[in-house]
């Protein structure tokens, strides 16, 4: 709770720092969380304070050189190594990410079904959903084969569970209830 909570706090921050070009600053946010996800090295020099500060700035600078970043982003991330706030990249990143889809009108949705969807289905799929939710709809597919037929849409924290699988967990419980 205390990491979504400094994650919001850092990432409104950001948001209300930046007038435009918030879905590039976005993406560059989640692959520098990717970054320091997948290099634990650099997680442990930018994030211990057994480096010294000046060693911290010195590795963050020539990363930030060689990527080629404009502010606000290198100020945004030489006050996360100054802070000790490295270890929330991630939460900042996706909360930033979050609030920017806020702010543009959009909501991204999981959508899981047994096999690949067709691009007509993806489509109208997308549809409804922009227009029940009355928002631009960012849908992202995951293949499950474990539904067995049907899809599972999850937009948030909410679950819209139309599986077979799950059709079948309730014909289960329904006759288990009757049994007894």
């Amino acid at each position: 709770m205390l990491n979504q909570s400094i994650a919001k706090r850092y990432a409104s921050a950001l948001l209300d720092l930046v007038e435009q070009d918030r879905d590039d600053l976005a993406e560059k946010l989640m692959q520098f969380s990717d970054l320091v996800k997948e290099n634990k090295s650099l997680l442990q020099v930018l994030a211990n304070p057994g480096f010294s500060q000046v060693e911290r700035k010195q590795v963050l600078d020539r990363l930030l050189e060689r990527l080629g970043w404009e502010a606000p982003l290198p100020r945004f991330l030489h006050l996360l190594v100054e802070r000790h706030r490295v270890e929330y990249l991630d939460a900042i990143a996706k909360s930033f990410r979050d609030l920017v889809d806020k702010r543009e009108g959009r909501v991204r949705v999981l959508v899981e079904s047994a096999s690949e969807l067709d691009t007509k289905t993806e489509a109208e799929l997308k549809r409804i959903l922009a227009e029940a939710l009355g928002k631009n709809i960012i849908m992202q597919g995951r293949i499950n084969p474990e539904l067995i037929a049907g899809i599972a849409v999850r937009i948030g924290g909410l679950v819209i569970d139309g599986s077979l699988r799950r059709q079948l967990e309730r014909l289960r419980e329904n006759l288990a209830q009757e049994r007894n």
